[in-house]
């Protein structure tokens, strides 16, 4: 699975892209030799749009489970 938060720092910098491959989707890292800069073939990744929206619905889940628990713990002082 895609690592959000590095994709999100290194977009930032510029280096990540993703591209429509047919029906899918990838995402291309850009890299760099640490002994001289040069740049080295880009990590690519497959991209599920599926999965990355079943991730959305997950996350919402837990939200609305930890608002109760909050919640629990708010009514109990």
């Amino acid at each position: 699975m895609l690592d959000i938060k590095n994709y999100l720092d290194k977009k930032a910098k510029g280096l990540v892209t993703i591209a429509k491959v047919g029906d899918s989707y990838a995402v291309a890292f850009k890299k760099f030799s640490s002994e001289d800069g040069n740049p080295l073939p880009d990590d690519v990744q497959a991209l599920n749009l599926d999965d990355l929206i079943q991730s959305i619905n997950d996350l919402q889940k837990q939200i609305v489970d930890l608002n109760s628990v909050i919640s629990d713990c708010q009514m109990s002082k």
